[in-house]
């Protein structure tokens, strides 16, 4: 069992709760994914955690076996028939004062990280932008595009790219006031002048929206050799040239989440400063706020600032 200090609160869990669009749990259930908190019992048999430990909770299982692509995350979705499944057996999530987890989903968090928990509770999102550039191989020295990068999800991404040592990050978006706080954060962040550029070594693609054009030609800006990741939520078909992919020996992949082995990894780069999460804001709400906190994060999350349930 862990008791909470800080859960995420994603925009798209108004959605969540309030339509059909979701294969959420029965109802009622508890919502709730990226949290951080304190280890308080653990099971018999439980190896590699302790009371006392604090711990990122990455609520992320999936199905097992090459037939069945399905996944659960705990506290919020399922897809395929083996994610359904661990739904049924893990429907509760992390808008609670503590919640109960398969020891996997534990991740723990180096004692030298010195960041406040409603900070570290946006993990989720970070190591997804971190798994995603990894996917792409990126390099140091190289160029980087990030299409759609006001979000929470692309702005991490840049975070996520400068520590990796991006030689330059241009990103793209339609919030311009929170682009121009992205170029001022690091010199070698610059923005999309609306111009087509086709010397960029990768791109990621963080874009939601049901028209795929932004997508397309943020693909399009690809050098010859060069590496996309598609982590965003396109709600269409993308137009893809046959004959451009042969001639550019371009490469795309789709990437969803962080691998569990590569998470302290990521957390050796906070713990160095590589990975800067001094501009990251939080408005912090308590459990008795929820339905404020849940209308705060679509209205007002974006950027660098996020929103966050406190039990503190």
């Amino acid at each position: 069992m862990v008791r909470l200090e800080a859960s995420f609160v994603a925009p798209f869990f108004k959605e969540l709760v309030t339509t059909n669009r979701w294969k959420t749990p029965r109802r009622p259930f508890t919502p709730g994914q990226d949290a951080i908190g304190i280890v308080e019992t653990v099971g018999d048999g439980v190896l590699g955690h302790t009371p006392g430990d604090r711990v990122y909770c990455d609520t992320l299982l999936r199905g097992h076996g090459l037939s069945d692509e399905g996944h659960c995350f705990i506290g919020a979705f399922a897809t395929g028939a083996s994610g359904l499944r661990l739904q049924q057996d893990w429907p509760d999530g992390t808008f609670a004062e503590r919640v109960v987890l398969p020891a996997e989903c534990l991740i723990p968090i180096l004692p030298e990280v010195d960041a406040d928990p409603a900070i570290l509770c946006r993990l989720g999102w970070l190591g997804t932008a971190w798994g995603a550039l990894e996917r792409a191989q990126l390099q140091p020295g190289e160029r980087v595009a990030i299409n759609g990068a006001t979000g929470l999800i692309g702005t991490s991404t840049v975070l996520a790219a400068l520590a990796m040592g991006a030689g330059s990050v241009l990103v793209i978006g339609r919030r311009r006031a929170i682009l121009h706080e992205l170029a001022r954060h690091d010199h070698r962040v610059a923005i999309d002048d609306g111009h087509i550029q086709r010397d960029v070594d990768v791109v990621v693609d963080c874009v939601e929206a049901n028209d795929p054009s932004s997508t397309e030609r943020a693909i399009g800006m690809l050098r010859r050799g060069g590496r996309a990741a598609i982590i965003g939520g396109v709600d269409a078909s993308i137009s893809l040239d046959y004959g451009w992919f042969i001639g550019r020996e371009a490469t795309v992949t789709g990437s969803m989440w962080l691998p569990r082995e590569h998470w302290r990894r990521l957390l050796s780069q906070i713990v160095s400063g590589g990975l800067d999460l001094s501009p990251l804001r939080c408005r912090q709400f308590t459990l008795h706020e929820m339905n404020e906190a849940i209308v705060a994060a679509v209205s007002e999350a974006g950027g660098f600032e996020h929103v966050a349930i406190v039990h503190f």
